[in-house]
């Protein structure tokens, strides 16, 4: 799922202390600010703050600017990371809120904000003056690599451009900035729902027609989240129910939102083109793993060869079962999912609903944090500070034993349950990031939207990867706020995430669940591990050949041949048209792509390449999930390190050898 990610100059939470102490001489040592909770703000004090928050870092890029050249590039990267504190305590804030807030005003002054901020951002990027108070040498390596982020980030936003040129890049950033808004408000605020009689909604499970609506006749009413859309996928026998209600939650963000996509890959190839590279795909892959999207196109290539070969006997396996059923109809992509879900249950006695009673959310969440603690020596304490909703739960993060003291480490925020006007997928917002020099403390924010009273085992997994996420942040431990936690090149941002997936696949680590539960659920036993692994392996060649297709529309769209406007469904249309399911007619899916609207452009490959990684990480445990002398070391090396080193750096010191894909393709492969 995907991970939210704010603008990383480093976006993050200190309004008045950071800025003062921008015009004062910079202590040799600071102290760690007191943690405080995220403010809670009205639609009116959020115009207010944001207005604010505006002012102070205009003001205190003014106070950098008048600094003398000192050449002390410690206290110079100092004042460059309080004024990515300013920035962060506000625009942070707007993100967030303008996902979870139940206010609908709070969401749209959020949403003002936020465009305020990113109008901001370039300008402040363009800054030659600003640009000029940069160090160029002295400090050690982690001074360096924050000194040349900082120099390449003024790069990107084209400071080395003339003003006709830079004015340019302003104005296409506004408007890529607006039409992601705008897409992402559609499908946010989308209160849809589809009517279905009591015959239709034969199958689905009775917890899902409880909460459900009804209308005058009786019907019931389901809108697009998750938990809702899921299991009637699953479990709904009407085969034209299912083909209603998949026609309807893939076009759930209109034709208005498949055009925003091309609008935006042709304003990103332009803005490419005035920072003087061919294409935007060759613009963002300098700065990834990959390096270039010659790399990125050959390794969806190999994906491609290893996964067909077992999607296709997967599909053959589907269907024979089928057949076995007496199915008349043939299979398609609305009723994959229910089929896939018979032959599981069929095969190895699994069905996702009866699963549920073994993973209790609360129970579930309470496991995560469990193995988080004893792996990488934390504990988590719930608190209650304001929040934005009753369901919104909060923890502090403290370390354990002789390194205990008295002000926790860092606060998380979980916004697990879905409501109307929230963000509709699983993500992890860094909403403040840590620095050592600034005595700043992190806080990050899960927003997912599960069944509150238990997990399918892949909802399980989506908890576990957005808690990798979680703590990606909080565990993060670095000097500067712009190398905080998930600062990392996006192309490994998913790699602690996936990897924390593991821990849920495992009998070790699942039978600790079953421990926290008892007597309410039954007992997770290694037999049915066993099952529930291979269910989950059974679909994977589909699951990886999807992934493929997602990362390949991304890199075709931002193909942009002479400037013209790419036609982005018939893109799609080409590219599902060439799968074993074939194209649906009628259907837009890239209306509800939101990845590609947003931070994932020429970057959703990046879900493959980290998962190479991951696997590869997580090899190093061996047989013991639970090695914790191989946790301490991955939160050393990869966690608490943020962006201080390259990702390759980084993951190569945990291995203690080169990162390999073997691991990953014998996964794919199924050996």
């Amino acid at each position: 799922m995907k991970q939210k990610l704010v603008r990383n100059f480093s976006i993050s939470r200190c309004l008045g202390a950071a800025f003062t102490a921008l015009a004062l001489p910079v202590a040799t040592h600071v102290h760690a600010q007191p943690l405080r909770a995220l403010p809670i703000w009205s639609a009116e004090e959020l115009k207010v703050q944001c207005d604010r928050g505006l002012a102070d870092a205009a003001t205190a890029v003014e106070a950098l600017k008048a600094g003398g050249t000192s050449g002390d590039i410690k206290r110079t990267l100092r004042e460059f990371d309080a004024l990515g504190g300013i920035i962060q305590d506000v625009a942070s804030i707007a993100g967030l809120m303008m996902s979870t807030s139940p206010d609908p005003n709070v969401r749209t002054e959020a949403s003002n904000c936020s465009k305020k901020w990113n109008a901001y951002w370039t300008a402040l990027y363009q800054d030659s003056g600003l640009f000029a108070k940069l160090p160029t040498q002295g400090g050690d390596a982690v001074d360096q690599k924050y000194s040349n982020d900082l120099r390449r980030r003024f790069e990107s936003a084209g400071v080395q451009l003339d003003a006709a040129k830079q004015e340019r890049v302003r104005k296409i950033r506004k408007e890529m900035n607006d039409l992601s808004l705008e897409f992402e408000r559609t499908l946010r605020d989308n209160s849809g729902k589809v009517a279905f009689t009591p015959d239709e909604v034969r199958g689905v499970p009775a917890q899902v027609l409880e909460k459900a609506g009804r209308d005058d006749q009786g019907r019931y009413l389901l809108g697009f989240s998750y938990p809702e859309y899921i299991p009637f996928m699953d479990f709904a026998d009407s085969d034209d129910a299912k083909k209603r209600y998949y026609i309807a939650f893939t076009n759930r963000g209109g034709a208005r939102n498949v055009d925003i996509l091309a609008e935006l890959a042709v304003l990103r190839d332009q803005l490419a083109k005035v920072m003087g590279y061919t294409t935007y795909a060759s613009m963002i892959t300098q700065d990834r793993m990959a390096a270039n999207p010659q790399a990125v196109t050959a390794f969806l290539e190999n994906v491609r060869k290893a996964a067909e070969p077992r999607e296709a006997k997967e599909l053959e396996e589907i269907k024979g079962f089928m057949k076995a059923q007496g199915a008349k109809g043939t299979l398609s992509r609305w009723n994959i999912a229910y089929w896939q879900a018979k032959l599981r249950q069929s095969r190895y006695q699994i069905n996702q609903e009866e699963v549920r009673a073994f993973f209790p959310t609360q129970a579930s969440i309470e496991f995560s944090l469990e193995i988080a603690s004893e792996l990488y020596g934390v504990a988590f304490n719930r608190t209650k500070l304001p929040i934005w909703h009753e369901s919104v739960t909060v923890w502090e993060v403290r370390r354990k034993g002789a390194m205990a003291t008295d002000e926790p480490l860092a606060l998380i925020y979980l916004d697990l349950f879905p409501r109307p006007g929230k963000f509709t997928h699983a993500a992890a917002f860094p909403t403040r990031g840590v620095s050592r020099v600034l005595g700043r403390k992190p806080i990050s924010v899960m927003v997912a939207n599960f069944n509150d009273k238990g997990l399918s085992y892949s909802e399980l997994k989506t908890l576990l990867h957005e808690f990798g996420h979680i703590l990606h942040g909080v565990l993060s431990d670095t000097r500067y706020l712009g190398h905080a936690g998930t600062s990392v090149e996006r192309d490994f941002v998913e790699a602690p995430s996936q990897m924390f997936e593991a821990w849920g696949q495992s009998e070790q680590t699942l039978r600790r669940l079953s421990e926290r539960c008892k007597p309410s659920c039954p007992t997770i036993t290694a037999e049915l591990v066993q099952r529930l692994e291979a269910s989950r392996r059974f679909g994977q060649g589909i699951g990886y050949s999807r992934q493929r297709l997602l990362a390949s529309f991304d890199m075709a769209l931002h193909d942009i041949k002479s400037g013209v406007k790419p036609d982005a469904l018939e893109v799609w249309k080409q590219l599902q048209g060439k799968t074993p399911l074939g194209y649906d007619e009628g259907t837009l899916f890239p209306s509800a792509f939101g990845h590609l609207a947003g931070g994932y452009a020429v970057g959703y490959y990046g879900y493959l390449w980290a998962e190479v990684i991951a696997i590869d990480m997580r090899s190093a445990f061996g047989d013991n999930l639970m090695n914790t002398a191989v946790g301490s070391r991955y939160r050393d090396t990869i966690l608490s390190r943020g962006s201080e080193r390259s990702a390759r750096e980084m993951v190569r010191e945990f291995l203690g050898r080169e990162p390999s894909t073997a691991a990953f393709f014998s996964e794919l492969n199924g050996t």
